[in-house]
């Protein structure tokens, strides 16, 4: 979820197995193996600090108490060693649980502040969340992007339908605004709406628009959530997941559509190409991969980080990374899978 693209770095003392390779000496080249950290992380966004990567994720690692009153962060330098998962939000008062799919900017006009956009289940007993409420959008906003972040005393939107989550927000360049978009439905379009320039709340005078919307009985579009945008070239790209990440549905993939930076009003083109338009889907090792974050690495190329889970581990969605590449104008994940064995590295 970014305007700026997250990007580079990595230390840390878990990992993904990491091999050095002698290519000719002396260079070397680094590889990991996925999962890159063998722990609940659901949902991640990354953000790029100095020479750090952040990634966000939903709730707490596997085994905590009451995992669904936080968000959790891993951090790495090298982009191979991550470390091990600590609590940077706790649930507030307004909401009960369901902390979910976090993502994180740096605010560009104050120093040293971080804002934090997530999701969580409304506590409708709270005056501050309408009676009929269902899932909430709220900010949450730190001095350092290891938190802790503190929660606003109020969400910023709520809904009974249960698609107030998957926030990201956005810096278009075109408009020269922030946007948040948010959304997860079979039937109703993912959402935007501009943020206000302090980013704690909507424009003053904003709607909401709509974006784009899943389609009636599509393997993998039949619902969608999780929007991921960026900028490249003559296109906006809109990465989305679907169909269900959560409820034994194998199908959950990436799927992805584009517009040209020249008619920003024009309709989202979707991919069309490989399985059924998916860009990232299970394989025998890994099922349900989706709800993913790019980044651009060092020598300038795209990294794809998602979650996936293995096909006897239904409950531990492990974090992942495989690198993008891009084909007349479209971004691919090598054989629109999950990568299996060592594969080069990111660059730091």
């Amino acid at each position: 979820m970014k305007a700026f693209l997250s990007c580079c770095a990595a230390i840390g003392s878990i990992a993904a197995s990491a091999t050095l390779l002698t290519l000719g000496a002396p260079a070397k080249a680094q590889t990991y193996t996925n999962p890159i950290l063998d722990e609940n992380v659901p949902d991640p966004a990354t953000l790029r600090v100095g020479g750090t990567l952040y990634v966000y994720a939903t709730g707490a690692k596997t085994g905590s108490s009451n995992p669904a009153k936080y968000i959790q962060m891993t951090k790495s330098t090298d982009l191979i060693n991550w470390t091990p998962t600590t609590t940077v939000l706790i649930l507030p008062s307004w909401a009960t649980g369901d902390t979910w799919a976090p993502d994180v900017i740096k605010d560009p006009s104050v120093a040293n502040r971080y804002v934090m956009y997530f999701s969580a289940k409304g506590n409708q007993a709270h005056a501050n969340v309408p009676d009929n409420a269902d899932k909430c959008i709220g900010v949450a906003v730190a001095s350092s992007p290891d938190g802790p972040f503190t929660a606003q005393p109020a969400p910023l939107l709520c809904g009974s339908g249960g698609r107030e989550i998957d926030p990201m927000a956005f810096y278009d360049n075109n408009e020269s605004k922030w946007f948040l978009f948010w959304g997860s439905s079979s039937t109703v379009p993912m959402s935007r709406r501009a943020l206000s320039a302090n980013l704690l709340t909507f424009a003053a005078g904003s709607t909401t628009a709509n974006v784009i919307s899943a389609i009636p009985g599509d393997p993998y579009s039949s619902l969608v959530e999780a929007a991921w945008l960026l900028d490249r070239g003559a296109y906006r790209y809109l990465f989305m997941s679907g169909k269900h990440c959560c409820m034994g549905d194998d199908d959950y993939a990436v799927t992805v559509a584009r517009k040209s930076l020249s008619n920003l009003s024009g309709p989202w083109v979707r991919y069309t190409g490989g399985q059924n338009g998916a860009i990232l889907r299970r394989n025998v090792t890994w099922q349900a991969p989706g709800h993913n974050a790019v980044f651009v690495d060092g020598a300038g190329h795209h990294w794809m980080v998602y979650h996936a889970r293995r096909p006897n581990a239904p409950n531990k969605r492990v974090l992942m990374m495989d690198r993008i590449t891009w084909q007349n104008g479209w971004p691919r994940i090598a054989n629109d899978s999950p990568s299996t064995g060592a594969v080069a590295a990111p660059v730091p």
